[in-house]
């Protein structure tokens, strides 16, 4: 994706800004992927719930 000279502009602007505030959230590699594996916990448990529920109409009908 290429970005034109005006929205480099802005997100430097941004940049500069978290920078100045301090706003940067400090994350390690373990914080990602626990946090990853968390998300597709929610999503298995989440897509079993749906299986369940369509799969027991689609043998009721």
């Amino acid at each position: 994706m290429k970005l034109t000279t005006e929205q480099e502009k802005q997100l430097l602007e941004v940049y500069k800004t978290a920078k100045e505030k301090n706003s940067f959230v400090e994350t390690s590699k373990a914080d990602i992927q626990q946090r990853a594996k968390l998300k597709r916990t929610a999503y298995l448990h989440n897509k079993r719930i749906i299986d369940e529920v369509f799969y027991g109409e689609m043998a009721n009908a």
